[in-house]
């Protein structure tokens, strides 16, 4: 899976299970999966709160909801 844009690119090697399952994780918060790793390394600056992340936070209501 190759993450990045034209002038900066990462290359990410993973697993068919990691792939699709970043892959359903972008689709349930609708966005790209480049977008979910960008925001992953957010989770991790900000000592894993997600519910602190906009992008993340209607995900962690439902899970906090369900849970």
């Amino acid at each position: 899976m190759m993450i990045g844009n034209k002038d900066k690119q990462i290359l990410i090697r993973t697993s068919e299970y990691e792939n699709r399952m970043a892959k359903y994780f972008a689709e349930r918060c609708g966005i790209s999966v480049a977008e979910l790793f960008r925001l992953s390394l957010g989770m991790i600056a900000r000592d894993l709160q997600p519910s602190k992340i906009p992008q993340l936070q209607k995900l962690y209501q439902e899970e906090q909801e369900s849970g």
